[in-house]
């Protein structure tokens, strides 16, 4: 800095130097107009500055200082260059116009009870929907939670049956839901190569004894044509493990418990002894029959179930059209008679109007207990040979001792076997009745219905 200039003086002469290389002052630059030019650029004439503002004059413009809000008067005159008045700048409506509104025009009006009504209405529409949905979906959620519980809460159960493979050359296949220690058909295994028999019973010394006897004097050849199943024949949705009530007699043996209201009564060599329960596992007749499904039909399916042989046959479901003939034990006495022996239990006419629909025909009954009425019947499905067939022990009474015919067509070979003519709960008689008669095999005893 040189002697005697002030700072005002060097900040200008720093200013000139980076204004570029013609090193001009302000005024220069701007060229003789002066500010004046600057203002009015954009304009097709030399319109002084105030003109182009209205009212503010040029020394705000160069030099602006802060001001109070801008008032109406202000926003009005900076509408533009016109400065045309205010009526002309909102149209035909003058401010009076404005001023003159009323205040019922600028306030809401009165509310409308009809929309007010609609409202409620619709908002309590609205929560009718929502607590009809949350029941709806309560009352899906609880039975899926309950049956998700069970599942969860269920005992093991027990494996699905494995395919029984039959030997080459079996024609016909046997089912013996029940036996014992004895099946009926073991003469019958032994004479008839083209057999094949599947017994169930549930009890283990049963089922052992069952198949010692089969190997030793049924099959002595080994052919192993034969299965036994340690299983008790169970109903559609039961469990697969159940409780079964163990008499002294093992012919009493049953999933029913016996009637309570029934009188003591001989059952073989049981009278009135309380039963022993036992959990045994069960099969439907839908499984058997499945594991069976590469095998021929099924020519009989003989049943002793001590009251549970409609449940055992209900669980069969589709497979029971593999079925030609049914041989099933029941009481012909009426539902409420005191000799019914297990509780639940059907009868002949009950038997009679369910296996109806399912295509099956009675044929004929033999008596297996005439003092408790219990009876053997035979049915047949529609358009498939019924076969003789019997209970009554036929070893040592006839020279073979087998237990089933299949030719209808000549006198059964049976011995010591009583066929019922009239029945106490059908007027139906069976289908063979006639060639019964024929053979002279209808004996009536004299039994009387004593309620």
């Amino acid at each position: 800095m040189s002697d005697g200039a002030t700072p005002e003086t060097t900040s200008e002469l720093a200013t000139s130097e980076t204004l570029g290389p013609r090193d001009k002052p302000v005024p220069d630059l701007l060229g003789a107009a002066g500010p004046d030019a600057v203002l009015n650029v954009g304009s097709s004439k030399d319109t002084p500055v105030p003109e182009l503002l209205g009212a503010a004059a040029r020394d705000e413009v160069l030099n602006p200082e802060p001001r109070s809000a801008a008032g109406p008067e202000d926003v009005l005159k900076g509408l533009g260059p016109t400065n045309k008045p205010v009526p002309e700048l909102l149209g035909a409506a003058a401010p009076d116009d404005c001023d003159a509104a009323s205040d019922d025009e600028l306030l809401p009006g009165p509310e409308d009870p009809v929309a007010r009504r609609a409202s409620w209405l619709l908002l309590r529409i609205l929560v009718a929907c929502m607590v009809a949905s949350a029941v709806f979906m309560l009352v899906l959620a609880v039975p899926i939670a309950l049956d998700l519980y069970r599942k969860a809460h269920a005992p093991p159960q027990a494996p699905r049956m494995a395919p029984i493979v039959l030997p080459e050359g079996v024609e016909k296949v046997w089912l013996d839901v029940g036996t014992g220690s004895a099946s009926s058909f073991e003469a019958d295994l032994r004479f008839d190569n083209t057999s094949f028999l599947v017994a169930l019973e549930p009890r283990p010394r049963a089922a052992v004894e069952l198949t010692r006897r089969l190997l030793l004097e049924a099959e002595p050849n080994r052919s192993h044509r034969f299965a036994v199943l340690r299983r008790a024949c169970g109903a559609r949705g039961e469990a697969r493990r159940v409780k079964m009530y163990v008499y002294p007699s093992e012919e009493c043996s049953s999933l029913h418990k016996t009637n309570k209201h029934t009188a003591p009564i001989r059952c073989g060599a049981f009278e009135g002894f309380p039963p022993a329960e036992i959990t045994v596992v069960a099969v439907t007749l839908q499984e058997l029959l499945l594991a069976l499904q590469r095998g021929p039909r099924i020519q009989l399916l003989k049943l002793d179930a001590q009251g549970h042989e409609w449940p055992c046959l209900e669980g069969a479901q589709e497979q029971l059209e593999r079925v030609d003939n049914i041989f099933l034990e029941v009481q012909d006495l009426p539902s409420k008679h005191q000799k019914v022996v297990y509780d639940g239990s059907l009868n002949v006419e009950d038997f009679d109007n369910r296996l109806n629909k399912l295509n099956f025909i009675r044929q004929y009954c033999e008596f297996q207990n005439e003092e408790l009425r219990e009876l053997n019947c035979l049915y047949t499905r529609s358009g498939k040979s019924p076969v003789w067939v019997t209970r009554v022990p036929q070893q040592g009474r006839t020279r073979r001792g087998t237990s089933l015919e299949p030719r209808v067509d000549k006198k059964p070979p049976f011995a010591g076997v009583t066929y019922v003519e009239k029945l106490l709960t059908s007027e139906e008689p069976g289908e063979m009745n006639d060639l019964l008669m024929k053979f002279g095999f209808f004996r009536q005893p004299d039994w009387q219905l004593d309620r």
